[in-house]
Order: structure tokens, then sequence, then C-alpha cells
């Protein structure tokens, strides 16, 4: 399994964090799992105010633990400001999507992972966790992510609603 951990300023263009959301490229299910302690993923799952494909942020939204798309629908989102500045984010074999920041911190991680933590009570082999790809010898596999920022105002920039 393998995973990027990038963060990104937020607020980036000005306004207040509450001003940005995230727009997925496919409507995603608003019910994440929730976080055990350890960082276990539980069985459980919760709510969060994804409506269709977008996601409006809030500093509270990440108060309890990170977002967890499993399984995502979205090959790519923009994390953006409404009216102004954004950032696309284009993953390529990635299935997983985290989102997550610290309780009042400038910044909001956009992770792509091909595996994810344990879920609770898992004790078997490595090879046998969930989401795990096992390559036989010899063989590739192909992940990437691009980033583009695209600043308030740009010509030609058209606009997802």
């Amino acid at each position: 399994a393998c995973g990027l951990h990038p963060g990104f300023r937020w607020p980036f263009d000005g306004g207040a964090a509450a001003d940005y959301r995230i727009l997925f490229d496919a409507p995603e299910s608003p019910d994440v799992p929730v976080i055990a302690p350890g960082g276990l993923f539980s069985p459980e799952t919760r709510p969060v105010p994804i409506a269709g494909r977008e996601l409006p942020l809030s500093h509270a939204l990440f108060a309890r633990e990170a977002l967890c798309l499993l399984d995502a629908r979205s090959r790519g989102l923009t994390f953006e400001r409404a009216g102004g500045a954004a950032l696309r984010v284009d993953l390529e074999d990635f299935p997983h999507i985290a989102l997550w920041s610290r309780a009042g911190a400038p910044f909001l991680s956009i992770e792509a992972w091909t595996g994810h933590g344990d879920p609770v009570g898992f004790s078997g082999e490595l090879s046998a966790k969930p989401s795990m790809r096992l390559l036989p010898p010899g063989a590739r596999a192909r992940h990437a992510a691009r980033f583009s920022f695209t600043p308030s105002g740009a010509l030609g920039r058209t606009r997802e609603t």
C-alpha cells in the first residue's frame, strides 16, 4: 500500500475557511468510517455534509477525526473558494481519499491512498489486510497525482457547480 500526504494552506485565497469547498468529480457517499482509537477503522459510519459532489468546508468538520472516503468514486477533486482560486487534484489508481486538518490549523491535507488503516480487531497477516494490493514478481503498478492551481480571476477558467 502507498499513499500521498500533502497539506495545503487553508484559506489560500483570502476570506474565511468556511468560504471553501471540495468539489468531487463524482457524487460521493455522505457516510464515512468512524476512526477508532489508535487510528483503526471501525465498522461504524458517521454522516458528513457531502451533497452529491460538494463538501462545504469548516474547521468543525475535522474536529473529531479525518474524513476517509474508502473506494471513492472520484478520480479527482477541486479545493476551491467560491468565485476565487482553486487547487485541482487529479489521481491515478488511488481508490481512497482522506481529508483532514487539525483544529484551527491553517491547512487542509488532501491524501490519496491505495490501502488504509487496519480495521478494529484485525490481527492477520499484512497481505490479508483489506485493500492491500499484491503484485507478482516483476509486475509493476503505476500511481500518480497531479496538482494544479488556478489563481483568482484567471482568464479562460471554467467553473463547475
